[in-house]
């Protein structure tokens, strides 16, 4: 028995060996090598977003190894009449000797499958970039296919008050309306708005420079009709779309809001927001005008001057009922003579704010 077990444990050694020889290697002779640090396979990347993959180093090798990247797996597109797709990928996607890294300034690039608005030319799909570690022989030693998706960048609107927006709503004007447009996009060199934009027909509504501009209109701003505009503000580079979003621009009509009477047929307003009363018998003032009702939301007290000064209400003398806007004060205060200027908040439902002075002097 001893002497039939022996060519069989033999045998057995010999295909683990030969196993782990031809694992190791790949049918082109190249060494399966991890070679970078990073996932590459599909990632994704927005616009102007950079990054790097960190190399390794190459296993059981002696000596000097040269990286070199190849973009022939991408098909190599005609930017200009002088500048081809693999241009710019030469000097997007490099080697970073020093740091032992690969490079991408993907703000150099296009983002895939967009269509020049310049030559018709389409980006591919995907950048496929194949990275060789080449011997100072010359023998190639191991190879790394990497891919990833370039995608558009946002757009919003820039508010008065720096927040960037998806929508916004505002107010019919006589006057031209204009919007701030934003992206991070903007900060790479060659980017331009493109004023053929989807929505932008130049009269009603133009690009200028960096604005959304939609002009005045005329007629009763009160009794105008809510009135929605989809944009899709695209910003370029080279002719093709770098940034791009949907943006909603909703118009409503104009908002009559006052302590008094507003008539919308004659488009006249009747105020009663100065009056002589006994603030310490307990005042309640009438409800305030908003027009259209429709818009109504919330109504606060935004601040509150005596005799033009600031007062602080920290006994909540005066109070008002946020659905109404009827303004209360407490009986039997101790209120000292004078005029007390109360600045009221409304909030419409879409979260436009308006404001409004009611002034009441105690004698």
């Amino acid at each position: 028995m001893k002497i039939i077990m022996k060519p069989t444990l033999s045998f057995s050694c010999f295909i683990i060996t030969l196993s782990l020889l031809f694992s190791s290697c790949k049918k082109d002779g190249t060494s399966e090598q991890k070679m970078i640090q990073e996932e590459t396979s599909d990632f994704k990347l927005q616009f102007g977003q950079d990054t790097t993959l960190a190399l390794t180093p190459i296993d059981n090798i002696k000596g000097p190894v040269d990286y070199v990247l190849s973009f022939d797996e991408t098909a190599d597109i005609k930017i200009s009449e002088s500048i081809k797709l693999h241009d710019k990928l030469k000097d997007a996607i490099q080697v970073d000797w020093e740091n032992k890294k690969i490079v991408i300034k993907s703000g150099l690039l296009y983002p895939n499958s967009e269509v020049s608005t310049i030559n018709g030319a389409t980006v591919p799909p995907i950048y496929k970039i194949k990275l060789r570690a080449v011997a100072k022989d010359g023998k190639l030693l191991a190879e790394k296919l990497i891919s990833f998706v370039l995608q558009k960048s946002s757009v919003n609107i820039q508010s008065s008050n720096g927040e960037s927006l998806a929508f916004i709503y505002t107010l019919f004007s006589d006057k031209a309306s204009s919007f701030e447009l934003h992206s991070e996009a903007t900060r790479i060199a060659g980017t331009s708005w493109n004023a053929k934009s989807k929505g932008i027909d130049g009269e009603a509504v133009k690009i200028e420079n960096n604005k959304v501009v939609f002009p005045g209109t005329s007629g009763s701003l009160t009794q105008k009709e809510e009135k929605t505009y989809e944009l899709e503000p695209q910003l370029l580079k080279d002719g093709f779309a770098v940034a791009s979003s949907k943006i909603k621009f909703i118009f409503i009509p104009a908002i009559q809001f006052v302590y008094g009477t507003y008539y919308p047929d004659l488009n006249l307003t009747v105020k009663y927001n100065y009056l002589i009363v006994d603030l310490q018998a307990g005042y309640v003032s009438k409800a305030p005008a908003f027009y259209p009702e429709s818009y109504k939301g919330k109504f606060s007290i935004d601040k509150i001057e005596w005799n033009n000064k600031p007062y602080d209400d920290s006994k909540g003398i005066f109070s008002i009922n946020e659905d109404t806007g009827i303004i209360s004060t407490k009986a039997k205060n101790d209120l000292q003579k004078g005029s007390y200027k109360l600045t009221i908040k409304a909030t419409a439902k879409h979260g436009l704010e308006f404001t409004t002075p009611m002034t009441l002097v105690l004698e």
